[in-house]
């Protein structure tokens, strides 16, 4: 964050440089300083032709020239080049030779500026000096799916996103599936296992069991389909993805509150929807609670841990 006080002018022609110095005081490797300045005009018209007689040109217009000048042009740039522009005009044109006229006043201005700039720093802060801000923060994991342990933890969740799908299935309703006890309990008791104790937002989470009233809030294989695509929808490296199943299940598929007639979500589904679309750094974690679930997911490695947790 970047906070600035002024005497004359706007604020906004600072902010280049000022941004600049922060980002090298806090250990940024820029390659070098940006500044930028604004170049401004006051012209003379004709009244019959409508052509520009006379004009004067100057640099780091002030809040009356902006009020009554007849152009703001803000150039931004380092030693080597220009890197952004902004133009506003008053006139119903300008001619092109005093805009390029512009550029060589805006060049030297902005040269002087980087001069001072670099007589305060020149080069980025090393971990060695005093000044920059660091956040206690670590990097772990592979190259290709690395994470974050912080000092602030809260910091990092506000960056990464958090979202689960939760489903118990209880059967009232379905005559061919025997009914399960527990499975909407187990499923309520998984939402208020994320949102206390691992910080899950109560929006990032979507629910559905059999006894609920909303018809999209129940677990027929439709609403099922479209939650796991919600569930990993614009996934980015370092989001944090849950999902969870109580309910009937098979070999390779899992069976929502759908009627007779439906198919069973199988796992190659599941597996196409949830898994296949994921990039590089997302976490997904999944419990499966139903009878011969190992291959819900179809995935390709299995992890056997004894009794003593190895």
């Amino acid at each position: 964050m970047v906070r600035l006080l002024r005497k004359f002018g706007v604020t906004q022609y600072g902010f280049p440089f000022s941004k600049s110095m922060a980002l090298m005081y806090a250990g940024i490797p820029l390659w070098e300083h940006v500044a930028g300045v604004s170049v401004g005009l006051a012209s003379q018209v004709d009244p019959l032709t409508g052509e520009i007689n006379d004009y004067r040109i100057w640099t780091d217009i002030r809040d009356l020239g902006d009020h009554l000048g007849d152009m703001d042009f803000k150039i931004a740039g380092t030693r080597k080049g220009i890197t952004a522009i902004q133009l506003d005009i008053k006139p119903a044109g300008i001619p092109s030779d005093m805009i390029c006229q512009c550029l060589e006043p805006a060049c030297e201005g902005r040269l002087q500026i980087i001069d001072h700039m670099e007589r305060e720093i020149s080069a980025p802060s090393t971990q060695d000096d005093r000044n920059p801000p660091r956040l206690g923060a670590q990097m772990l994991g592979s190259a290709e799916a690395p994470s974050m342990v912080t000092e602030n933890q809260s910091i990092i969740d506000k960056v990464s996103r958090k979202r689960a799908f939760i489903i118990g299935v209880s059967y009232v309703f379905n005559d061919q599936f025997s009914e399960l006890y527990g499975t909407i309990n187990d499923a309520n008791h998984i939402r208020n296992l994320l949102i206390n104790d691992l910080s899950f937002p109560p929006s990032s989470i979507r629910l559905l069991t059999d006894n609920d009233l909303d018809s999209y809030q129940r677990p027929t294989r439709q609403n099922i389909i479209m939650g796991m695509r919600w569930l990993v929808e614009g996934a980015k490296s370092g989001d944090l993805l849950f999902f969870h199943f109580s309910g009937h299940g098979d070999l390779f598929e899992i069976f929502g509150s759908h009627l007779v007639d439906e198919e069973a979500i199988q796992s190659s589904l599941m597996n196409r929807i949830m898994v296949n679309p994921l990039p590089i750094g997302v976490k997904l974690f999944m419990t499966i609670d139903c009878c011969r679930a190992v291959t819900a997911m179809n995935l390709p490695f299995q992890y056997q841990m004894k009794r003593r947790g190895k």
